[in-house]
């Protein structure tokens, strides 16, 4: 009698267990989403009133007219990004190009902006030998795509969807017409300058997926406690019956 009580009991508490396992919830997976963020790799501009000048060197770049005829005077600004190192998961490429706010006013606010997988030399570029920049990519509208801080304007763009070589170069060319003498080139600093939070750069937003370990810990240790009860059982089970056993005998 005193060992059918308790096998009883001891079937019992594995059932029991076995029930509570179930209610035990699985740990998921969780997404976080981190960004990196890396300076331009090269940048330069170029003017086609001096179409030898180069620029590779200089701390700051110009983008739009000069304010002296509205016919000439255009200079453009090449921003170059290496992507072959881009992060795995990445699921948004964006890129931030931040401006001198004494560089602003109404006029030359409003921003075209080209892109080039074309290779170039920031030591050699000038207006005669520059990639093409006719491959549209966005205007900007500067209540949508312009933060402003207390130290720098920034256009924000998404080129997620233009990503294809290991390296990507942004161009802006200024304004989409010339409207006015008054109209001044936008400008900035360049990796040159040493300003290197104020320079363009791109911006990679990845997403990361993490297993939380308490769930599947206790779900494990539980286990293990079944396991050793189930073991127990077997033995009281074996036990009782060489003790009945010996009785008869």
């Amino acid at each position: 009698m005193k060992n059918k009580k308790l096998i009883t009991l001891t079937t019992s508490i594995l059932f029991l267990m076995i029930f509570g396992i179930f209610l035990i919830p699985i740990a998921k997976a969780t997404k976080t989403y981190t960004t990196e963020e890396h300076s331009t790799t090269k940048d330069a501009w170029i003017y086609d009133l001096s179409p030898d000048l180069n620029t590779g060197n200089y701390p700051y770049w110009n983008a739009g007219y000069d304010g002296y005829d509205i016919d000439i005077g255009s200079m453009i600004a090449f921003f170059g990004f290496n992507i072959s190192d881009m992060p795995e998961n990445t699921i948004k490429v964006q890129i931030k190009i931040p401006v001198a706010p004494t560089s602003i006013n109404g006029d030359n606010i409003y921003q075209m902006f080209f892109y080039s997988t074309e290779n170039w030399d920031e030591s050699t570029i000038t207006y005669n030998n520059a990639p093409n920049t006719t491959t549209y990519m966005m205007n900007i509208i500067p209540n949508l795509a312009i933060f402003i801080s207390m130290i720098s304007i920034y256009y924000i763009l998404d080129i997620t969807s233009k990503i294809s070589e290991d390296e990507i170069t942004i161009i802006t060319r200024g304004r989409l017409y010339e409207s006015s003498l008054d109209e001044y080139p936008l400008t900035g600093y360049t990796k040159e300058s040493g300003e290197l939070t104020l320079v363009p750069s791109i911006i990679y937003t990845i997403e990361n997926e993490i297993i939380p370990p308490q769930n599947n810990e206790i779900l494990f240790l539980v286990i293990g406690l079944i396991g050793g009860v189930g073991i127990g059982c077997v033995v009281v089970g074996i036990i009782a019956f060489l003790n009945k056993r010996k009785t008869k005998i």
